[in-house]
């Protein structure tokens, strides 16, 4: 069984607008007793900038 989740977040205004907050959470079960469960978390800071 596998399970994805991602949540984002961006500053609209102010002295932080267009900082960004991403948090991805995944996990995999396995059946198999041989094999272990995976579960990954990731903080992830994004930052936009105009190249015009």
């Amino acid at each position: 069984m596998t399970s994805d989740l991602r949540l984002d977040y961006v500053v609209q205004s102010g002295p932080l607008k267009g900082l960004g907050i991403a948090w991805a959470n995944a996990s995999l079960r396995n059946d198999v007793a041989s094999q272990h469960d995976i579960d990954e978390n990731w903080l992830i800071l994004l930052y936009s900038i105009s190249l015009r």
